[in-house]
């Protein structure tokens, strides 16, 4: 069976299908049963990891509204996520966690009565009045909520996102059942590839299209290598290393990549262990790329120029 979701420094740590599914129920279990009702907000305030897309899952499967916050971001800055999302239940890595604290005393909310440590394993960073994202693990499984509704698909949302704030405060974007579905739909089964996808996943998840990290991995049963954060080295490593054949990026990103000269055969720089040869379609998004960088990255890639696409 295909792993899904993995860790590229272990590989032994990893999710499949069957694994994925069986998490998710339980995560919608044990969230019903803390108190979660349809429609209220559940913050992810963590950095990539294995867990992430199936905590995403498992909060919409239940009725929940996810939305991921900055790690980076200030208690103030927090504070404000917390009240324009009119967050429920908040689940945070320890050494992010001061500052959620923080915004959760700001808005003077019991929130904190509903937060969950995402501890990396079973003791660490839980402290003894906090709980572990496992206690929720401990209340057997239940399905998921399900509709065949074109209306109700189209007007339920599903997923909160916030917005990069370059013009103001960060505002809570929306996203429908059926606009996680279509995304997914018209940007890959409408433009099928003649190779499987395999990937590194390094955008933040908080800040992140949809249906590359949380509908299309389980949907296509791809190999997805999460990165808790992007880095130059690291990313060109796992591409080569694990011979993947599509890569999703910011221009940023790019950028790094290009300048660092790793990928580049003509390049002092340049490494065989950080070559992108075996990659087939390489996608940039989210703002401007400009043509001369796209041009630059393309040269990183494989050979086969008729099978690229460059999405920008």
């Amino acid at each position: 069976m295909t792993d899904l979701y993995i860790n590229p420094d272990n590989p032994c740590e990893h999710y499949t299908y069957n694994t994925s599914l069986r998490l998710v129920r339980q995560l919608i279990a044990g969230f019903r049963a803390n108190g979660l009702q349809p429609g209220n907000t559940v913050c992810i305030h963590s950095y990539n990891s294995l867990i992430y897309p199936l905590l995403t899952l498992a909060i919409i499967g239940a009725g929940g509204l996810p939305v991921g916050t900055n790690p980076s971001h200030t208690g103030s800055e927090l504070g404000h996520g917390v009240r324009v999302a009119k967050i429920k239940f908040v689940l945070a890595e320890p050494e992010i966690m001061p500052n959620m604290l923080d915004a959760l005393k700001e808005n003077g909310t019991d929130t904190e009565s509903k937060l969950f440590v995402l501890d990396t394993s079973d003791t660490a960073g839980v402290l003894k009045d906090q709980r572990s994202w496992r206690s929720l693990l401990e209340h057997g499984e239940q399905d998921w909520i399900r509709f065949d509704d074109e209306t109700r698909s189209r007007e339920t949302v599903a997923q909160l996102f916030y917005t990069s704030g370059t013009t103001g405060l960060p505002k809570c974007a929306m996203s429908t059942h059926r606009n996680q579905v279509s995304e997914h739909t018209l940007f890959f089964e409408a433009n099928p590839r003649s190779h499987p996808i395999k990937l590194v996943l390094a955008i933040p998840f908080f800040h992140v299209g949809i249906a590359q990290v949380f509908v299309s991995v389980i949907r296509q049963g791809r190999e997805a290598y999460i990165m808790r954060r992007f880095e130059v080295e690291p990313f060109l490593r796992y591409n080569a290393q694990y011979q993947l054949t599509e890569v999703f990026l910011v221009p940023p990103m790019v950028n790094a990549i290009v300048m660092s000269g790793l990928a580049d055969e003509k390049h002092k720089n340049y490494r065989k262990d950080c070559a992108l040869r075996s990659v087939r379609n390489g996608h940039v998004g989210a703002a401007p790329c400009s043509g001369d960088l796209q041009a630059r990255f393309q040269q990183l890639l494989g050979q086969e120029q008729h099978s690229h696409r460059y999405g920008a």
